[in-house]
């Protein structure tokens, strides 16, 4: 079996103030193919690895390494955009003093980070 290709980045915390480190990993079949826009679930990152580092606060309903205040991507399925990103948009929503806008702008990021910087540009 092969390895998923993991290179470390630098993701911004729910609060859009901490940031945490972590391999975004990707599938090697998916890279093997040239990497075309794919479903969003060919790449990932540690979610354990953002409890570890950024500040969880107790609206996040963290239990049993789960967090029970957020579901993914809501409206458009997890696998089109990317789960572990849509899970920090999701804690980011409800974490205190952070905005919408803010929110927005570091699910893009992260996104960026975890699935888009991996697909081929044609």
């Amino acid at each position: 079996k092969a390895e998923p290709v993991c290179t470390p980045k630098v993701f911004t915390c729910p609060d859009n103030k901490q940031k945490f480190t972590a391999d975004a990993c990707c599938s090697p079949l998916w890279l093997s193919i040239g990497a075309p826009l794919g479903f969003g679930n060919e790449c990932w990152v540690d979610l354990d690895l953002m409890v570890e580092q950024c500040d969880i606060f107790s609206c996040y309903g963290l239990v049993n390494g789960t967090f029970n205040s957020t579901d993914g991507c809501t409206y458009i399925p997890d696998m089109l955009l990317n789960y572990e990103a849509c899970v920090i948009h999701d804690l980011c929503y409800v974490t205190p003093g952070v905005t919408k806008a803010e929110c927005d702008t570091v699910m893009k990021d992260n996104i960026n980070k975890i699935y888009c910087d991996n697909v081929n540009v044609f």
